[in-house]
């Protein structure tokens, strides 16, 4: 190999680097996100639950009213489901 071609070769082997460099920064910055978006997902729901739970219990009612039951099945329904 001539200087020339040893110089290109190497020049060559640095870009791979770099690009593979940048591709493992995307992707991280793709799975945190991806972390964030469950936690936010999971507060959300849990949020609902604290509300519906709010609206359906007066400060004297224990009971659930039965709009209450099915929005909790949805809502648990929903917690079943996997996240993407």
């Amino acid at each position: 190999m001539t200087s020339v071609e040893s110089s290109l070769h190497q020049e060559l082997q640095l870009l791979k680097h770099e690009y593979h460099k940048g591709f493992l920064l995307v992707h991280d910055a793709i799975e945190s996100l991806r972390q964030i978006g469950d936690i936010k997902s999971r507060f959300n729901k849990e949020k609902l639950q604290k509300d519906i739970r709010h609206v359906c219990r007066g400060p004297e009612e224990e009971l659930q009213c039965s709009c209450c039951i099915y929005t909790e099945a949805v809502v648990l329904k929903f917690d079943s489901m996997p996240v993407s």
